[in-house]
């Protein structure tokens, strides 16, 4: 059973220095810091979700990818163990429905930094890394169950009973009573639990998220939760709790821009509809007005042509009146 102890950390007392702007991403950074720290963590982590006794000496490479634009991890923690599985893997506080796809496009990426080019046009089949996708799931909205699955054909325009092309993400409820036994076999991951539920308790009093994250981190220290990495690694934990402005921060401004270009655009697009509107008007306008020239013409043609027709007649009745005249 993971304990819970009660908030009791005074505001002036602080392990770690609370600067304004705490980012509101900080248990994916810790979590993708813990983990990525040794090697033996990452197998006790991957014998936990797949139930393997990988021993410490299994080889792990750390394949976390970065996002070049924004200098963050775009996957919380990403390896390869034992040359046999890759597993790609994410915290979140809020379930994304696009992780599928997001997954698919980080798994490309490797696949395409691992394999040479040219073993692909080869006779022979290369063999890949098996992929496992996993997401680690303890926000705070209730989610009923205690593991769910999310699939890439899921966001497909046209269902199919038989997709042809298909990636599921376990999703994982750190939350949920039923994984507690399951959680404590990684130690680490039941000590990072733990922590996160400590900050969110005192959040939940109306402390600010830095001032939270101290006071979890003391109490943790007190009982022994994480102790090697909150006392150890004072400046390492504070940097990837980014006690700063994040770059979370950043993406939301960056997507307010994009938002706001979006809007510009749709904004033209509906003016230069209007326009298109009122061109087509104006071309049926003129349109209607050629077609009744057009009739005109052929009124005042067939008027030409009667009477040409009459002069014609007078013409011929003059030289008959002359004639008679004449004799």
């Amino acid at each position: 059973m993971i304990k819970e102890n009660e908030p009791s950390c005074p505001q002036e007392e602080n392990l770690l220095p609370a600067r304004a702007g705490a980012n509101r991403e900080y248990k994916s950074d810790l979590f993708s810091y813990l983990f990525s720290d040794k090697p033996e963590h990452v197998i006790d982590l991957f014998n936990m979700l797949q139930g393997t006794h990988y021993g410490a000496d299994t080889p792990v490479r750390i394949i976390t990818l970065q996002n070049a634009l924004f200098h963050e991890l775009r996957d919380d923690l990403a390896f390869i163990i034992d040359g046999q599985f890759m597993v790609i893997s994410e915290h979140q506080s809020t379930v994304n429905p696009n992780l599928p796809l997001r997954c698919y496009e980080y798994s490309a990426e490797e696949y395409i930094r691992e394999i040479p080019n040219a073993a692909l046009h080869r006779g022979a089949l290369q063999q890949i890394p098996t992929p496992e996708f996993f997401v680690f799931y303890n926000g705070t909205e209730p989610m009923a169950e205690a593991e769910s699955v999310l699939r890439l054909s899921d966001a497909f325009l046209v269902p199919q009973e038989q997709p042809m092309l298909e990636l599921t993400v376990r999703v994982i409820n750190l939350n949920h009573p039923a994984n507690e036994e399951w959680i404590a076999r990684c130690r680490l991951l039941h000590d990072y639990v733990v922590f996160v539920r400590a900050v969110q308790a005192y959040q939940r009093t109306g402390m600010a998220l830095e001032q939270a994250i101290a006071c979890a981190a003391k109490d943790c220290i007190g009982r022994g939760i994480l102790k090697e990495y909150l006392l150890g690694h004072e400046t390492e934990v504070a940097k990837h709790m980014k006690l700063e402005w994040g770059w979370e921060d950043v993406k939301e401004e960056h997507e307010r821009e994009k938002e706001e270009l979006r809007q510009q655009i749709r904004n033209r697009d509906f003016r230069l509809s209007e326009k298109d509107r009122q061109l087509d008007e104006q071309n049926r306008w003129l349109g209607e007005k050629d077609r009744q020239l057009d009739e005109m013409d052929r009124w005042l043609g067939e008027k030409n042509r009667q009477l040409d027709e009459q002069n014609r007649k007078i013409h011929e009745l003059m030289t008959t009146i002359a004639w008679l005249q004449r004799t």
